[in-house]
């Protein structure tokens, strides 16, 4: 959450700030379940496929003009097949294991 406003106001907002982030609550397994994400995968066109059927078989969250421009693409051209495109598919979201710092260093 964030909250903006310009520092001179920041006191008379702090209680505004302040009670938002205190209505919060933890997100339920519910919750979790309904967030989705749009993950950058690598898809490989069928025979004769074109981006249209490209974007429609995998779900992409890109509309053709965007795919085409992704992968330096025209948008009409038939699409190798197996050639390696970038594509966003929609995916359940889920957390990245935390990282911990085994060096010790700064």
């Amino acid at each position: 959450m964030v909250g903006i406003c310009p520092v001179a106001e920041l006191g008379a907002r702090h209680a505004v700030f302040t009670e938002a982030a205190a209505a919060l609550r933890p997100l339920r397994a519910e919750d979790r379940a309904r967030i989705r994400a749009a993950r950058l995968r690598i898809r490989s066109p069928k025979p004769g496929e074109r981006l249209e059927g490209l974007v429609r078989r995998t779900k992409s969250t890109w509309s053709v003009a965007e795919l085409a421009v992704a992968n330096d693409l025209d948008s009409e051209a038939p699409l190798a097949a197996g050639a390696p495109l970038k594509v966003p598919i929609p995916e359940s979201w889920t957390a990245a294991p935390p990282v911990r710092n085994e060096g010790g260093g700064s």
